[in-house]
């Protein structure tokens, strides 16, 4: 490889001597060298975390395998590793793009969203009652907060939905759709538009980018759904985890995996910023919809009170809003039950063996 050929970008609470070892090891298991760091962030100046940016060559070696070796790592040392090809040019990096599905916080943020465009005024006005925001860092403490009866109006993203149904005493009543009712995301696989994968059955004896082991599209709902199409994860293909839908995508693009499932929101906005061109994938498969983000009051709520909470989400017009402008396609909230919009997401994870404990929802 040549000169800076590999970035390794780290994020950590602190960058100590022990991960700082730990990422030498990795450099030495794929014989490469440091050639540049950057400092990204940096504790000792006062900011919130430490990132650092190496820039690496040396013997040639896979950057899947890299990217997974580097994935694993950063579970053990509860840090985040990207690994990329440098193809910058030399143009400085001005703007990071994430999804919202716990990559820098463990909690879904579409409600902080809601509440920062409006809902929660409008909440404020029907009930008649002061809204305060709570925050919260994770998906655990969102959770027990409302099973403590401390926070009494919520978002859950998706996957954690049933552990707040089931621990908490969640109700799940609305989610964002269109006038004509359509709501959620699908998941969409991929492969690269030159490979030989035309349908499900040619993943066999491939590598397929999953994005982690909790995700609901990028990984429980494969390993539920596509063995009724003859083929089953780590059995049929090879399972590597990328980390997150983009590197998923982008890595299909680059023809680093051979396939991958995303979830279709995700893949859209990338296209969407021009982060990958549609005419270099091919679309194999794509699932029924899911839903996504669930407003759920607490259980334990009087009736009435409960009636104004529907009433401020039902009647919330999106038009002209910034909330209507970021979620393009999103009109209104939509009336839902957990028993029915809920009932897929329940199956793929019963077919992964998922329980609803405390310890779950925390991994």
């Amino acid at each position: 490889m040549a000169r800076g050929d590999v970035l390794l970008t780290v994020l950590a609470p602190r960058l100590t001597a022990d991960i700082e070892s730990h990422m030498a090891a990795l450099m030495a298991q794929f014989g490469l060298q440091e050639e540049h760091r950057q400092r990204l962030a940096d504790t000792e100046k006062g900011e919130p975390i430490d990132c650092v940016e190496l820039h690496l060559s040396g013997a040639s070696s896979e950057l899947t395998s890299l990217r997974h070796a580097a994935l694993e790592l950063s579970e053990t040392l509860g840090v985040d590793m990207v690994v990329q090809r440098n193809q910058r040019g030399g143009v400085a990096p001005r703007l990071v793009c994430f999804d919202m599905d716990s990559t820098l916080i463990k909690a879904e943020v579409i409600d902080e969203l809601a509440r920062r465009h409006g809902v929660g005024d409008e909440v404020a006005e029907v009930t008649e009652r002061d809204v305060r925001f709570f925050a919260v860092q994770s998906n655990a403490a969102q959770v027990e907060a409302m099973r403590s009866g401390r926070l009494h109006i919520a978002g859950f993203s998706t996957g954690p939905t049933p552990f707040a149904v089931n621990l908490a005493g969640a109700v799940p009543f609305a989610l964002m759709g269109s006038d004509s009712g359509q709501f959620g995301y699908t998941l969409q696989l991929f492969t690269h538009v030159d490979s030989d994968i035309h349908e499900v059955e040619d993943l066999k004896g491939k590598r397929v980018a999953h994005t982690s082991p909790t995700s609901n599209s990028g990984n429980l709902a494969p390993r539920a759904l596509l063995p009724e199409l003859g083929i089953t994860p780590d059995e049929d293909y090879e399972v590597v985890y990328s980390g997150s839908h983009d590197q998923s995508m982008l890595g299909v693009v680059a023809q680093d995996y051979d396939a991958a499932p995303v979830a279709s929101e995700v893949v859209e906005r990338m296209a969407a910023r021009g982060l990958y061109d549609e005419e270099d994938v091919r679309l194999i498969f794509e699932s029924d919809r899911f839903p996504t983000t669930s407003y759920n009051y607490a259980h334990n709520l009087h009736p009435d009170l409960v009636k104004k909470i529907e009433e401020a989400f039902f009647s919330f017009d999106f038009v002209g809003t910034e909330l209507g402008e970021e979620f393009e396609g999103v009109e209104k909230f939509i009336p839902i039950n957990y028993q029915d919009n809920w009932k897929v997401i329940r199956t793929i994870q019963a077919a992964n063996d998922v329980s609803y404990t405390p310890e779950n929802l925390e991994e």
